[in-house]
């Protein structure tokens, strides 16, 4: 008996299973796509039973959560290397939305997952979760200094926010789906970076300084 609870004990030859499991579920989207990322299909890859896999993760959907949360972690990091300092306000605001695409561009599956489940209970008025809501707050200091330095009108900066963000992950979600082929040409993935800057440029000025359509709300210019 005593050998028996020892030899359970032990840990996995592949060392940390579940960092293991995360990254095979990475490669898995990244030559399946999400409709061919099981768990079992994961844990085969690994080169342990599906049992074994049930031990970290209760299911596929708790193993693509994993893989978001690493990979919000991840842009988390890429948003936060944006220079302050002695950068233009404006500047700042571009190069946020030309790291973004160039995370998505070149993180493909992780990207791709990090949007992939809604959260239990979620509605289009609910608040967003402390990851997504950690990368909008990258994109609402920049707007606060941009206002600060008299470049934005003094709106709402965390609709700004919003609506620069929505402009940015629009971009790169149909860049990565092919929906752009053809309509933007052969595009290199700093061109995307380009025209990422120069949406959210258009996207942000349009808000607050374009005209709002009959009978829309006062969201419409960020009031």
């Amino acid at each position: 008996m005593a050998r028996r609870k020892e030899a359970s004990a032990a840990p996995y030859h592949h060392g940390n299973l579940r960092q293991a499991l995360v990254e095979a579920a990475v490669a898995t989207e990244s030559e399946m796509g999400i409709g061919g990322l099981t768990l079992r299909e994961v844990a085969r890859r690994v080169g342990v039973s599906h049992a074994a896999a049930y031990r970290h993760f209760a299911g596929r959907d708790a193993l693509i959560r994993a893989v978001a949360d690493e990979g919000f972690a991840k842009l988390d990091a890429v948003l936060a290397a944006v220079p302050v300092e002695h950068w233009q306000p404006h500047d700042r605001l571009l190069q946020l939305a030309a790291a973004y695409v160039r995370f998505a561009l070149e993180d493909r599956p992780h990207f791709r997952l990090m949007f992939a489940l809604q959260p239990p209970g979620a509605h289009p008025e609910a608040e967003p979760d402390e990851r997504m809501r950690t990368v909008r707050a990258h994109f609402a200091a920049a707007v606060e200094a941009a206002q600060t330095a008299g470049l934005l009108a003094p709106r709402n900066p965390d609709r700004l926010a919003a609506v620069l963000w929505a402009q940015v992950h629009g971009l790169a979600t149909l860049a990565l789906a092919g929906a752009l082929t053809g309509a933007m040409g052969e595009m290199t993935e700093p061109e995307y970076a380009k025209w990422a800057c120069n949406l959210a440029a258009v996207g942000v000025g349009a808000f607050v300084f374009g005209s709002r359509p009959t009978g829309a709300g006062s969201a419409w210019t960020g009031g």
